[in-house]
C-alpha cells in the first residue's frame, strides 16, 4: 500500500483516503474472496450469491459466447419469471443473433390447481415462445428424485446449478457453476 497520491501498477495510493485502516481492511478481504474465488476455478467450479446469480445469467447470455442454451427450471412462481426484464431481453437478443434456447418448466401438479399460477404459467408461455424459446413442461411430481435439478447448461461447456432458488429481489439465492465434464454430464 503506498501514502502517497497517483497511480502507481499495483498499489492503492492512501493520500486522499480518509480512513486508511478501513481501505486495507475492505482490500483485504476483497483480496480474500478472490482468492477463494480463484481456488474455486481451480477445482473447476464457482459459487455466485444473491444478485450476482441474476448478474451471471443475465450476463453469460449477453456475451456472444455460447450459441446453444439448455434450462431445466423449477417454475414455483412464473410471475416472478415474467418480471425479469434484463434476462428476458438478453433472451431475446441471443435468439436474434441466432442463438437457440431449449426450456423445459418443472411444476407441480398441486400449482396447475391454483388460478394465478395458472395464469402466468401462460403468460410466461406466451412470452418466451414469441421471442422463439423452444418451451416444454413435466410435472416434477412425475420425475424421478435425482432428476429434480434446476440448471442452465452453455453449450455443453458450462452448467450453472441453482442451489438455493432466489427470492423476488434476488437478496436470497446460490447457484453453482461447474465447468468439469463430470458435472456437466450429471
Amino acid at each position: 500500500v503506498q501514502r502517497e497520491s497517483g497511480d502507481i501498477n499495483g498499489f492503492i495510493g492512501l493520500g486522499k483516503v480518509a480512513n486508511p485502516r478501513k481501505i486495507i481492511s475492505v482490500a483485504y478481504e476483497e483480496q480474500k474472496r478472490y482468492l477463494r474465488n480463484f481456488q474455486s476455478l481451480q477445482k473447476g467450479f464457482i459459487q455466485f450469491y444473491g444478485t450476482e446469480v441474476q448478474s451471471v445469467q443475465a450476463g453469460w447470455v449477453e456475451s456472444g459466447d455460447f450459441s446453444s442454451i439448455d434450462t431445466l427450471d423449477m417454475t414455483t412462481n412464473p410471475g416472478r419469471l415474467l418480471e425479469r426484464q434484463r434476462y428476458n431481453a438478453a433472451n431475446r437478443q441471443f435468439i436474434e443473433s441466432g442463438g437457440t434456447i431449449r426450456r423445459v418448466y418443472m411444476v407441480r401438479k398441486s400449482d396447475l390447481n391454483r388460478k394465478r399460477f395458472k395464469h402466468d404459467l401462460v403468460e410466461l408461455y406466451q412470452q418466451q415462445s414469441e421471442m422463439g424459446v423452444q418451451l416444454g413442461l413435466v410435472i416434477l411430481d412425475d420425475l424421478r428424485q435425482d432428476y429434480r435439478k434446476d440448471f442452465i447448461l452453455y453449450d455443453d461447456a458450462i452448467v450453472l446449478v441453482e442451489d438455493q432458488q432466489a427470492s423476488a429481489d434476488y437478496t436470497l439465492g446460490r447457484s453453482t457453476a461447474y465447468f468439469g465434464q463430470e458435472e456437466i454430464q450429471q
